[in-house]
């Protein structure tokens, strides 16, 4: 006996989807012709920092070089001005004035040659109080285009980050200031954005360190490569290297005796294009160096 063919329910169903896809499909604008690539090229500089900046400003990207502005102090009695948004946190005006420390009234004033890649010192700022204190540091700049880029800072002491209006890292640090202590991701918009450090100061030093910590994957992936294994453009492998899995100190000559346990991962490492193996950071540390395994 011949049973007529009943189709399972789930065919409807997915027979409509397929045509509702259609249909959609149908009404959506052509996608946009990709965007041409960035023009530019890797520059080399004395040093690591120097070369990522003189390769962003080939490229026409923001490089955090430029005019710098500086505003305080605000009082940090008891580091009170840690989780104090001063008015700068709300919004920046260069021509506004405030009620700082003591009452006293203080504006923005431009930071002459503020240095990219170089802990600076903060402490000639306010030669007369200095102690307890709140800076805010401004910068602010244009890009051709939107991207995601890495920021390597290191303050004494407290380090608050915002950018374009808002507080992407905050962290109650205790520490003399040192290059690469914290990395933070600013997603960078087409045209003006703008940077806010606050650093805040209990006693003895006051310093802050601010660079870009890497290309950013808006440029060609050779020229990335090439800067973060010091090499030239025409001789950096085609791809990344995979990163160490030992989760301690990168090994080098005098850190070559380890515990056999971590030995194989250790040996493991990609090879580089120097003649010996060599081992690389892993993305937690943009200022990646080869050392000898």
């Amino acid at each position: 006996m011949n049973r007529p063919f009943r189709p399972f329910p789930g065919v409807f169903f997915a027979l409509a989807a397929v045509l509702c896809g259609l249909a959609v499909g149908a009404n959506q604008p052509p996608d946009k012709p990709p965007s041409p690539p960035l023009q530019g090229q890797y520059v080399k500089k004395s040093s690591r920092v120097e070369t990522i900046c003189a390769t962003l400003a080939s490229y026409g990207l923001p490089n955090l070089q430029g005019k710098w502005y500086y505003v305080g102090p605000f009082d940090n009695t008891d580091n009170v001005g840690f989780d104090t948004p001063y008015p700068p946190e709300r919004t920046v005006d260069l021509t506004a004035s405030y009620l700082g420390k003591r009452d006293r009234k203080i504006g923005w004033k431009e930071f002459p040659d503020f240095p990219i890649g170089k802990v600076v010192n903060l402490v000639p700022l306010f030669p007369r109080d200095n102690r307890n204190a709140v800076v805010y540091l401004y910068h602010r700049f244009e890009s051709p285009l939107a991207f995601r880029m890495r920021l390597s800072l290191g303050s004494d002491d407290t380090l608050s980050v915002f950018f374009n209006g808002k507080r992407i890292h905050h962290e109650p640090h205790f520490r003399p200031a040192a290059p690469d202590q914290d990395f933070v991701d600013l997603d960078v918009r087409k045209g003006t954005n703008e940077l806010l450090i606050k650093i805040g100061q209990l006693g003895g030093d006051w310093a802050v360190y601010v660079a870009p910590a890497e290309l950013p994957a808006v440029v060609p992936a050779a020229v990335v490569l090439a800067v973060r294994l010091n090499v030239p453009v025409a001789t950096a492998p085609s791809v990344m290297p995979e990163p160490c899995s030992w989760p301690g100190i990168l090994p080098s000559r005098r850190h070559r005796r380890v515990p056999s346990a971590v030995k194989p991962s250790i040996t493991k490492c990609s090879p580089s294009p120097c003649r010996r193996s060599a081992c690389w950071r892993s993305a937690a540390w943009p200022s990646a160096r080869m050392a000898s395994c």
